[in-house]
């Protein structure tokens, strides 16, 4: 699991995304984005990640309500149609699952 906060208020590259994958046969790329920021010399920020691992997780078909079943119990999210979507107590963070 790799968790980063998003401030809502802010605005981010790519359509406003706070996350981006990209996939083939070789590789699963999970990259995590900051919000567009301005600064000047000698200036500096932070992006911060946070990584989890999670032992005797068990996935038995790739489907929304198989992973809403394994997950939730975890307290992470659940993964809908229109994209990742973190538990409702954590709307503010953007999560994800590899």
């Amino acid at each position: 699991m790799k968790r980063h906060t998003a401030d809502p208020t802010k605005t981010y590259p790519d359509m406003g995304a706070c996350f981006e994958m990209f996939a083939n046969a070789d590789v699963l790329e999970l990259e995590t984005l900051g919000p567009l920021t301005k600064l000047a010399p000698g200036e500096s920020l932070r992006h911060v990640e946070r990584w989890s691992l999670y032992r005797d997780v068990r996935i038995g078909e790739w489907t929304d309500a198989e992973l809403d079943r394994v997950l939730a119990p975890l307290g992470l999210f659940s993964f809908c149609g229109a994209g990742w979507n973190p538990a409702p107590h954590l709307r503010s963070d953007c999560f994800i699952c590899n």
